[in-house]
């Protein structure tokens, strides 16, 4: 298979597994109604900082997802798939994220650029179809989010591990750090446990 095709059958997976059918159903879980009702409320107030759900106050999580499903009501209106969409791309962002981890991988091996390119994509397309996180995708919760920040967090450090001194070192660090900073803001100080981990 050549570099084009697996990317293109990964960003047409993303498409049709992630995308396509996000407002096929109908809002239905206590989540969904709970984060999709208090991103609507910050869009009807134009209060972005006031967290709140039926007049009560509501700091039980930090407030980038909620923000991040807010942006998407502005441009999509008040429906299961505006909803939605914040958690198909960070599905996809955690797909992208080990295939970039793969492809490093699959170099430091020995593989060719083209070679280790497919087994990026591949890995990509396998992420993307898996159960669990196609579930995780499709559902307006906190899943997916904090595990697409974790995983580019760990990804960022890896390749910043096994990289060239330099400015793409340097460039490698400040993303794991803004993706560690995304989880927090996703799940609070939990959130560094795991790239922690992965690091040590």
């Amino acid at each position: 298979m050549s570099p084009r095709r697996a990317i293109l059958a990964a960003m047409a997976a993303f498409l049709a597994v992630n995308v396509l059918f996000l407002g096929a159903r109908p809002v239905l879980t206590a989540d969904e109604t709970r984060y999709g009702s208090i991103a609507a409320q910050m869009v009807e107030r134009g209060d972005w900082l006031a967290l709140q759900m039926s007049g009560f106050k509501f700091y039980e999580k930090p407030p980038l997802v909620t923000w991040m499903m807010a942006a998407s009501i502005e441009l999509f209106g008040h429906t299961g798939f505006a909803i939605r969409l914040p958690m198909a791309m960070c599905g996809g962002l955690a797909a992208l994220a080990v295939a970039v981890g793969a492809r490093r991988a699959a170099m430091l091996a020995g593989r060719t650029r083209d070679e280790s390119t497919v087994t990026g994509a591949l890995v990509a397309l396998c992420a993307l179809t898996m159960v669990l996180p196609t579930v995780g995708a499709s559902v307006a919760i906190l899943d997916m989010p904090i595990a697409a920040f974790t995983v580019s967090a760990s990804v960022a450090a890896f390749m910043a591990a096994t990289g060239p001194a330099g400015r793409a070192r340097r460039g490698w660090r400040a993303i794991a750090g803004v993706m560690a900073g995304l989880a927090v803001m996703t799940k609070g100080l939990l959130a560094l446990v795991f790239p922690a981990m992965a690091v040590a």
